[in-house]
C-alpha cells in the first residue's frame, strides 16, 4: 500500500510539473505553491496567510508598509492629516489610479469598500470597527470619521484593500456585496491582475499595463499560485525548476533539500 502511495504521488507529481512547465517554461513569471487552498479572491480575507498573498499582488491599500522600516506611508493615499485630535482623518487620492477594468477610482470607491467592510463584518473589518462613517469631499478627497480616537488606526489600514465598487454592484447576487464573484474575481487595482482561475488548482496573474505606479524594465510578468497539498510533490518540482517558492514544506521535505547540490 505504502508503494502504491508512492507511485500514485510520483505520477501526480510528473503530470502536474509536465503541465505546468508546458505553460510557464518561457514565461518571466513567479510560481509559489501553497498547500491550502484560498477560497477567494475577496480582500476582506487578506489577514488569511493564503489569501493575504494574492491580495498583495492583486490589490492597493490607501496606505502600506516601507519595507525596510516598517512605518506606514501613503500609497492610494497621497497624503493624509489627522484632524480633531485624532477624531477624523482627511485623505486625498491618487489621480491616475486605474482598477483593472479600466476604472477610474475614486473617494466612492473608498467609501463602497468601507462601508462594505464594516457591514459584513468579517475578517479585516474587525480591524476598523472604530471606523464611524465616510464623509466624501470631492472624487479624489474623503474623510474617515472614528468613534473615538484610535492610536493604532492607520496601522490597520495597509490591510484594508479598495475594491472596484462599480463592478461590485453590478455583480451583487442578493446584497452580498460582490462576495460569490469575488470566488473566481478580482476587482482590485494592484499590479497584477487574475487572467485565469482553476478552483483548487491554481491562480494565474499578469502585469496590469497600466498599473498607476508604473513598471520598471525587467519587471516581473506574472504570478502563478498553485494549490499543491503533497509537500513532496512541491519539493519535486522545486528541484526541477518548475517552482519557486514551496510554503509550508514539511520537515522531511527540507532535509531532502539539504542533500541537493543545486
Amino acid at each position: 500500500m505504502k508503494n502504491l502511495k508512492f507511485l500514485f504521488t510520483f505520477v501526480s507529481a510528473i503530470i502536474l510539473i509536465s503541465s505546468v512547465a508546458t505553460v510557464f517554461a518561457k514565461s518571466n513569471v513567479i510560481r509559489i505553491a501553497h498547500s491550502e487552498y484560498a477560497f477567494t479572491y475577496d480582500p476582506i480575507f487578506c489577514g488569511w496567510s493564503d489569501v493575504g498573498r494574492i491580495c498583495k499582488v492583486a490589490y492597493d491599500g490607501l496606505l502600506k508598509y516601507e519595507p525596510n522600516n516598517k512605518v506606514v506611508v501613503p500609497h492610494l493615499a497621497r497624503s493624509y492629516v489627522k484632524l480633531d485630535s485624532g477624531m477624523r482623518y482627511r485623505f486625498v487620492l491618487n489621480k491616475n489610479v486605474k482598477f483593472h477594468n479600466g476604472n477610474i477610482m475614486t473617494s466612492s470607491d473608498v467609501k463602497y469598500s468601507f462601508d462594505r467592510l464594516l457591514t459584513l463584518n468579517d475578517g479585516v473589518g474587525q480591524l476598523i470597527s472604530d471606523v464611524k462613517l465616510i464623509n466624501i469631499i470631492d472624487d479624489h478627497t474623503f474623510d474617515i470619521v472614528l468613534k473615538r480616537p484610535t492610536t493604532g488606526f492607520v496601522y490597520m489600514l495597509p490591510q484594508i484593500m479598495i475594491i472596484n465598487s462599480k463592478e461590485a454592484k453590478k455583480n451583487e447576487i442578493n446584497g452580498d456585496w460582490a462576495k460569490k464573484y469575488l470566488e473566481d474575481h478580482d476587482l482590485g487595482s494592484g499590479p497584477y491582475q487574475l487572467s485565469l482561475h482553476l478552483a483548487e488548482q491554481r491562480s494565474e496573474f499578469v502585469k496590469f499595463d497600466e498599473y498607476w505606479k508604473g513598471w520598471r524594465k525587467g519587471s516581473i510578468d506574472g504570478v502563478v499560485f498553485l494549490w499543491i497539498k503533497d509537500s513532496s510533490t512541491q519539493r519535486l518540482m522545486i528541484e526541477k525548476g518548475d517552482l519557486d517558492i514551496m510554503m509550508e514544506p514539511v520537515m522531511i521535505e527540507l532535509e531532502e533539500l539539504k542533500k541537493n547540490d543545486d
